[in-house]
């Protein structure tokens, strides 16, 4: 599965933020 070398630094690092974002309002609602 070659979907990991298709991905830009960039757009992984937007995913993190995301990640990110989601888990932050994920703990401060649970």
């Amino acid at each position: 599965l070659d979907l990991y070398e298709e991905i830009p630094p960039e757009l992984y690092a937007v995913v993190a933020e995301i990640l990110a974002f989601i888990y932050s309002m994920d703990k401060r609602f649970v």
